[in-house]
């Protein structure tokens, strides 16, 4: 009897312990949770960062509008998303105002940031690994909205790395000095799988 119970708890043991897989729009609504770890926010003096992890899978996802694509388009798609991890940054404020127009003394300066935040941004943002290796940016986009919100979005993409790594903004156009968004390898690489036969 105790050999019975014995076996039956190390069974539920390993049942729990091993990954689910999630429907399409479960796995979505996981990764952009802050409480599984690959979306952060930081508010400093105003300014608000939104950071959000994307794993390949979710990239595809949201191109094909929360659909899986056929085997064989997934399997391309995910082979030209490469050994790259991505990130979506977006920049606001607490007040819901233009970060753009924030102390703005004339309407050069506003065309001057949006410059600055089409390429001159990318080089004030790195990824620093918990090792101490500095991994530049590879890949930039600032999406101009054209005024259709306040935030700024900017989609990045460094080189993949396997240990625990902070982001880091240091951007003068923010003016609260270095924001530090911290994401774990143990979060990334817990995500349930995601169901590719839904």
């Amino acid at each position: 009897m105790r050999i019975v119970s014995v076996l039956s708890l190390a069974g539920w043991i390993l049942l729990s312990s091993c990954q689910s897989t999630l429907s399409p729009q479960e796995y979505s609504q996981q990764v952009r949770s802050y409480d599984a770890g690959l979306h952060k926010k930081r508010e400093i003096a105003g300014v608000v960062v939104d950071v959000q992890y994307k794993p390949a899978e979710y990239i595809v996802l949201n191109e094909y509008r929360g659909k899986i694509p056929s085997a064989a388009t997934l399997k391309s798609r995910l082979t030209e998303l490469g050994d790259l991890e991505y990130y979506t940054v977006k920049l606001g404020t607490s007040s819901r105002q233009d970060i753009l127009k924030v102390n703005l003394n004339s309407e050069e300066e506003y065309y001057d940031k949006q410059y600055y935040l089409s390429f001159g941004l990318q080089q004030d943002i790195s990824l620093v690994t918990k090792s101490g290796k500095v991994v530049p940016c590879e890949l930039y986009h600032y999406e101009k909205a054209y005024d259709m919100g306040p935030d700024k979005t900017i989609v990045l993409a460094f080189e993949r790395q396997h240990e625990d790594r902070t982001l880091e903004i240091n951007s003068p156009l923010l003016g609260v000095g270095t924001i530090k968004l911290n994401f774990k390898q143990s979060d990334i690489v817990s995500i349930p799988e995601l169901d590719k036969n839904s």
